[in-house]
């Protein structure tokens, strides 16, 4: 096979020019393909009839091959800025080449990274490992004593002064509040697909931890705390779903934490506590363009029974707790105006209809567990109708623990937790792809996925605060990679095209900095 061009006219038509020999002929029979028409200046070819941005990897057929390049080139953008070929060239050496591919791959798409042959090879990654595609045989080389030849966890280029861990994976098991404002005594223990991410206050990830199998929240949690300072951390503070178990236990060991408290407020008495026992305590700040409703106060972790229980408030007696902590609420007024202004409405609307109804079935239809049957009530009247009295100081704080959020921590104020939650809630949002897969990837521990997706996870994070100025609408680094995958390499025969850039893959390449060569298509 060959590639021949036709001049008709001023333009240049490509076609893939096929000879073979069929038994019983004296001559090969030949078969010429159209391909499109040739760029002469450029090396680009534009296929008959087909937008140039459509010319993408779905034509496999012994011929063509193509390869998405705008999404690894600006992988690869992000990745230089963060230092990370330099480090791998340091800890890898001559395998760093097949290492770095694979982080690439698995930062433009970690979905596809169950088989690392597999996905790798639909990306331009020729110039990096000096060869068309991975082998099973280059993974194995590269990574197969993995664990001695990396020296240290990937802390990046800066200098790193205070660390957060965050948990991610599925919930379950980590404790929330019981009916009765106990709390099983067994909650903490540790969820089959819980991960430590670990960065610095910015929410630069610094390397990835998975959970011990049956070792407690407490114990994991404490390890991974104690392996962040080990690392360089001075501070060390732990985000994430932590039961009140846990929190007496990291506050014995000394470790720093803050954690997201939302759903102690089903507990009556902590919402009680707040908005009633210390309804005068609430005080007005700001945080960024707005103003909250604040309170700190004081909480205690107790036994009770067979679980424990968790007391708000000014109660001095803390000789029976196991552990004294801080707690933060705010809300915003606003909110709650709104909220209650909706609430006063359903109940008009409820009000009128129960008062048509005899007592017995009005006390049947507050049964439905709505809000409006815990601030409702009825009874029969003296002339037999019903007569309905909607608890309004009841209601008031029902609304306002719908609005109120809740932190806990071993010493931090309300603004520093709000920053670190503000943290958290980016990193969980922009790493999410990249925990569920190595989550559900357990049976690969032994080649340390989790160190290849750190290093991707990396560059996602990094890529879409560089977008944040960007101005276009690409809010997620999904979004950015899948735009850029229009600009592709097709190999003909050996002959590389580039395929046109689209406006969007020019602007963005622009605005980072990117620039491509000339039209030959090789980079």
């Amino acid at each position: 096979m060959k590639v021949i061009t036709v001049k008709r006219g001023n333009k240049d038509y490509v076609y893939l020019y096929t000879s073979r020999r069929i038994k019983g002929r004296r001559n090969p029979a030949v078969t010429k393909r159209y391909v499109g028409i040739l760029d002469p200046e450029t090396g680009l070819v534009t296929p008959k009839k087909v937008p140039p941005e459509t010319f993408l990897a779905q034509i496999h057929d012994g011929e063509f091959e193509c390869k998405e390049l705008g999404n690894v080139l600006i992988a690869r953008r992000v990745a230089e800025a963060l230092g990370i070929p330099e480090y791998l060239d340091m800890t890898f050496g001559e395998d760093s080449k097949v290492v770095y591919a694979l982080v690439l791959a698995i930062a433009v798409n970690p979905l596809y990274s169950s088989d690392y042959t597999g996905y790798a090879s639909k990306y331009y990654l020729d110039d990096i490992i000096g060869k068309g595609d991975l082998t099973a045989r280059d993974i194995d080389r590269a990574l197969g004593d993995f664990h001695t030849r990396l020296s240290s966890v990937y802390s990046g280029t800066r200098e790193r002064t205070e660390r957060l861990i965050f948990m991610l994976g599925d919930a379950s098991g980590h404790g929330g509040p019981a009916d009765a404002g106990s709390y099983n005594a067994q909650a903490g223990a540790v969820s089959g697909r819980t991960m430590f991410v670990v960065t610095d206050s910015e929410g630069d990830p610094l390397f990835l931890r998975s959970s011990a199998s049956g070792m407690s929240m407490a114990e994991s949690v404490r390890k991974a705390a104690a392996h962040a300072q080990a690392t360089g951390g001075t501070n060390t503070f732990v985000l994430g779903p932590l039961p009140p178990e846990t929190m007496a236990a990291l506050a014995h060991n000394g470790v720093h934490f803050v954690s997201g408290a939302d759903p102690m407020l089903n507990d009556e008495g902590v919402l009680d506590g707040l908005t009633r026992d210390l309804a005068d305590d609430w005080t007005v700040r700001e945080h960024g363009s707005k103003s909250y409703h604040v309170l700190e106060t004081r909480m205690g972790i107790r036994r009770d029974g067979d679980g424990l229980r968790v007391t708000v408030g000014k109660d001095e007696d803390a000789k029976d707790d196991l552990a004294v902590l801080r707690a933060s609420a705010w809300f915003d007024r606003d909110e709650f105006g709104r909220l209650l202004k909706d609430m006063a409405r359903v109940t008009s609307r409820r009000v009128g209809v129960l008062r048509s109804m005899s007592p017995e079935s009005a006390r049947e239809h507050l049964t439905d567990g709505s809000m409006e049957s815990r601030f409702i009530s009825v009874s029969e009247g003296e002339d037999g109708g019903t007569v309905v009295k909607v608890h309004r100081k009841k209601r008031r704080q029902l609304a306002l623990g719908a609005c109120i959020h809740l932190l806990v921590s071993d010493r931090m104020s309300w603004e520093e937790g709000l920053r670190c939650l503000e943290v958290q809630r980016d990193v969980i949002a922009h790493s999410r792809p990249i925990a569920d897969v190595v989550l559900d990837r357990r049976e690969w521990s032994g080649y340390s996925y989790s160190f290849l997706a750190l290093a991707a996870m990396m560059i996602r994070i990094r890529l879409e605060r560089m977008f944040e100025g960007y101005g276009k609408g690409h809010a997620s680094a999904e979004e950015i990679f899948q735009a850029a995958s229009r600009y592709t390499v097709v190999n003909v025969n050996g002959h590389l095209y580039r395929s046109r850039m689209t406006k969007d893959v020019e602007s963005m390449f622009e605005f980072l900095g990117i620039e491509v060569d000339d039209g030959s298509g090789r980079r």
